[in-house]
């Protein structure tokens, strides 16, 4: 506030007015910054629960197969492949304890008829162990390797999913 003889001027000088704009804006910015780094962490959790749901189905898959064809599958990995479905219709066969991943595109998200606007790119490799010389019983680890690439970042993440199948009689 300014006094000048009888007459008083109130508000602002341009310089305060200057400071202030200057804080909102640093504080707007640090409020920009956060919401996309959650955004962004947001979108990557959608990526990686996809990526887990659908190695998880192939786990179960795998699970519930027959002992013997999955013993067959450890014998002979190029003959007997094991056939899982992940998407309607097309099978995937997959040669256990194989050094090559299995290919395939997720759909993440589609528009209002279906098409896909949002694929991720996905990978998997399912690793037989036979487990009687081990424990002494009719035992099978089943172990699920399953990667996937971000479609933002396009970095590639990977994971395991691992259980025993037993032979009950």
């Amino acid at each position: 506030m300014k006094r000048t003889g009888n007459v008083t001027e109130n508000g602002f000088s341009l310089i305060e007015t200057m400071i202030a704009i200057s804080i909102f804006a640093l504080i707007a910015a640090g409020f920009t910054s956060s919401a996309l780094q959650v955004r962004k962490l947001a979108q990557s959790n959608i990526y990686e629960c996809t990526a887990l749901f659908v190695a998880t189905s192939y786990l179960e898959q795998v699970q519930d197969m027959e002992y013997g064809l999955l013993l067959n599958s450890i014998a002979n990995p190029s003959t007997d492949k094991l056939e899982t479905e992940i998407d309607q219709g097309s099978a995937d066969w997959i040669e256990t304890n194989a050094t090559d991943w299995v290919a395939k595109d997720v759909i993440i998200d589609t528009d209002a008829s279906d098409n896909s606007t949002l694929t991720m790119p996905f990978e998997v490799k399912i690793q037989l162990t036979d487990l009687n010389a081990t424990i002494n019983r009719e035992a099978i680890w089943i172990e699920v390797l399953f990667r996937w690439q971000s479609p933002d970042t396009h970095k590639w993440y990977q994971k395991t999913l691992e259980t025993a199948k037993a032979n009950v009689i």
